[in-house]
């Protein structure tokens, strides 16, 4: 009985090992996968070229937990290693899921191993990112094994754990679309009250409808600002 529950309990911190221990992130035929905190390696350094990074990349440090974002910590740079099956021929999308971030900027290898910089990050015009998608997406390039290097930016006071996940295309579209579809169901709703009070409001003379209205509609206008 006791040899059972040592190979019961030997095989479930293999199993743990296997899922959160890894430091590569294998590409399969999942649909989504959420990094884990040892997916992540990170490395304080002052230079913003992409070659002294490489360069100095054994140097980067395995991280314990999930990475933090607070202020101030532009010259904190991080690592994120993949490996993937020559037989998979899935394209693969890496997303930020962060809010209020002023700015990122990744690099990302092409088939030559040259890395190519993006800047992203609410500090840049929507329309200028390489997926027009509300989070901040990327492709992924179809190569055997690569990795990808990025540090963030921020001003705003709360601080927030990264969190990105890497999608399948198909799935990332699926995702999309469905969240969109929420998205566009409570923003109706919202204009439809705000133009509902700004009715009552011409017609009753009430103050109350037009506080309400303004209510509504000034925090986007604000945000798109």
């Amino acid at each position: 009985m006791i040899t059972r529950i040592f190979y019961v309990c030997f095989y479930l911190l293999c199993s743990l090992y296997k899922c959160y221990g890894q430091f590569e992130l294998p590409l399969e035929n999942y649909s989504k996968q959420r990094l884990h905190a040892t997916n992540y390696k990170f490395m304080i350094h002052e230079s913003n070229n992409i070659a002294d990074i490489i360069h100095d990349s054994l140097a980067f440090q395995k991280c314990i937990h999930l990475p933090r974002l607070e202020n101030n910590t532009e010259n904190k740079w991080y690592k994120v290693d993949f490996v993937k099956d020559k037989s998979n021929t899935q394209q693969f999308i890496f997303e930020f899921q962060v809010y209020r971030t002023d700015e990122i900027e990744i690099y990302i290898p092409d088939k030559f191993n040259n890395y190519h910089r993006q800047f992203t990050g609410d500090n840049v015009n929507f329309h200028q990112r390489e997926l027009l998608h509300k989070n901040f997406a990327f492709l992924l390039p179809d190569l055997p094994s690569f990795s990808l290097y990025f540090k963030v930016k921020k001003h705003d006071l709360t601080d927030y754990d990264l969190h990105v996940v890497v999608y399948e295309t198909k799935e990332f579209i699926r995702y999309s679309l469905n969240e969109y579809a929420f998205l566009s169901f409570f923003y109706g709703i919202l204009i439809c009250m705000g133009i509902y009070n700004l009715f009552l409001y011409f017609q009753l003379r009430e103050k109350i409808h037009l506080y309400y209205f303004i209510y509504i509609f000034f925090p986007p206008i604000k945000y798109w600002l």
